[in-house]
């Protein structure tokens, strides 16, 4: 079976279900990894720096663009290779026709199915390009963050969802949303978790030591990752824990007032692109991972704190408590809930005991069975066979 995987967003998932894909025998696969000029810098891959035209690279610029880590990450199992939009914008006509060409591109490869990754509006007119061929569609967010939701966005989201393909969500509640909100046949649609996202081990080899007074959240700034409520219950934590250190680090738009926090020696506040071995010395430097969201579907920082066998502190919403086991790998709060948060993380701060027990029964769940990269990519193989 030839398999194509393109990917929106999601990159640091995407790769590694592609190379587990590629150990099954008679599988092969090639993976596609999308941006468009305005936002090349996504997930693990950044190519702000370079001047890149339009459409499909060619598979050596490619690997040159993705840098040596990740290719040592893949191990040539499979083909990868780089396609860049115009713009952001579905009513750009030459997005359309973009979308047109790499159609064809894919269409001539004469692939038994093809695996999209993520969801963007592109996908609207590639279902239509592609409508004969076989396909699934991992979603990981089957509808809006706070603060992200548009009509643009709910209009794109049920055209997208109303084809007769497969469907792939990373929790047993969002599946469950996703056939609810959107009508989907439920025999379509399948339940596969993902798992820690290893590859980012293979950024900066230092050796780093966990600083027991130090927490840290990263990833993406937006309105529903709940950064104030952090910031409120580590002032309340510090009056406990003299030397606390919080390290918020991640690209977006602050929606509220941070000066205080600017000044503040408690907070290392880093709003910008955090390059990949930054961000690695920043996960080895912490204790315990924070995600105090509002709202949630599933989550890549968590898979990432897993990975490097982190604990994780976060709030109570969407997929995650099927992944973070209640004082056992990380500790679950009510979301908004400044007063818990603090308490769990005064908890895990002050007995060094629960953080080392923690740590033992992450190592023990990442090996298990549905959080594995062999089972997940066994278990994505039996879904190609039910429509290829």
């Amino acid at each position: 079976m030839k398999v194509a995987i393109v990917s929106f967003d999601h990159i640091d998932c995407g790769i590694s279900l592609a190379k587990y894909l590629a150990e099954i025998r008679g599988l092969s696969i090639d993976l596609y990894l999308v941006f468009s000029q305005k936002y090349r810098s996504v997930s693990i891959v950044n190519l702000e720096k370079f001047e890149l035209r339009n459409g499909l690279l060619k598979k050596e610029l490619s690997d040159n663009l993705i840098g040596s880590e990740i290719n040592n990450y893949m191990e040539n199992r499979f083909n990868c290779r780089i396609f860049l939009y115009k713009s952001a914008s579905i009513y750009d006509a030459a997005n359309f026709y973009l979308s047109y060409r790499f159609a064809q591109s894919l269409k001539a490869e004469k692939y038994d199915l093809i695996h999209f990754n993520g969801t963007s509006g592109f996908m609207v007119f590639l279902h239509y390009f592609l409508r004969k061929v076989p396909r699934i569609n991992t979603v990981h967010d089957p509808s809006p963050h706070t603060g992200e939701s548009s009509w643009i966005n709910s209009v794109v989201f049920k055209l997208l969802f109303r084809h007769k393909i497969g469907y792939i969500l990373h929790s047993e509640v969002l599946v469950n949303e996703f056939i609810s909100r959107y009508n989907v046949n439920a025999a379509s649609v399948y339940k596969v978790y993902y798992g820690p996202l290893e590859i980012y081990h293979y950024f900066n080899h230092e050796k780093i030591h966990a600083e027991n007074r130090t927490v840290l959240f990263f990833g993406r700034i937006s309105p529903y990752k709940g950064i104030e409520y952090l910031i409120d219950a580590a002032k309340i934590v510090r009056k406990k824990v003299s030397g606390l250190k919080v390290i918020i680090a991640g690209r977006g738009d602050l929606h509220f007032d941070v000066r205080d926090v600017m000044m503040d020696e408690t907070f290392t506040f880093v709003n910008r692109y955090i390059p990949n071995d930054e961000l690695v010395s920043f996960i080895k430097k912490a204790s315990i991972v924070i995600c105090p969201y509002t709202d949630a579907t599933q989550s890549g920082v968590v898979m990432t704190a897993l990975a490097f066998n982190k604990p994780v502190i976060a709030s109570e919403v969407g997929g995650l408590p099927e992944i973070i086991e209640h004082d056992i790998t990380g500790k679950l709060v009510p979301p908004k809930d400044v007063a818990a948060l603090a308490d769990a993380m005064l908890d895990l701060l002050v007995h060094s005991d629960k953080l080392e027990r923690m740590q033992r029964n992450i190592r023990k769940k990442c090996q298990s069975e549905e959080l594995s990269w062999g089972y997940i990519a066994h278990r994505t193989y039996e879904i190609y066979q039910n429509f290829a």
